[in-house]
């Protein structure tokens, strides 16, 4: 697996944890 590959990866997976956890606070 690229690099690039891997970190656009991980951004997304950050992203959507991030917003469950705001989606949480929210509620």
């Amino acid at each position: 697996m690229r690099m690039e590959e891997e970190y656009s990866l991980k951004l997304r997976m950050g992203a959507r944890m991030r917003n469950i956890l705001d989606g949480r606070q929210r509620v």
